[in-house]
């Protein structure tokens, strides 16, 4: 960023600039696993969101293969 538009941030602007990103916790991802095989037993389809933007495919497979 400092390189293309001559700005350079502090972890405070990024934070005020981006509040909803965060990484998802053990227990949240264990509560994604239940959910989305709870949901594949009754045949309905699971698109987890994280604030309102669904989390990709690879991301979901990564998170659950840690708990």
């Amino acid at each position: 960023m400092s390189e293309k538009h001559c700005f350079t941030a502090t972890e405070r602007q990024y934070k005020y600039r981006f509040p909803g990103l965060k990484n998802v916790k053990e227990d949240e991802w264990a509560y994604i696993e239940e959910e989305i095989r709870s949901r594949d037993a009754l045949g309905k389809l699971s698109l987890p969101c994280l604030h309102g933007q669904p989390l990709p495919p690879g991301r979901i497979s990564r998170g659950i293969s840690r708990v």
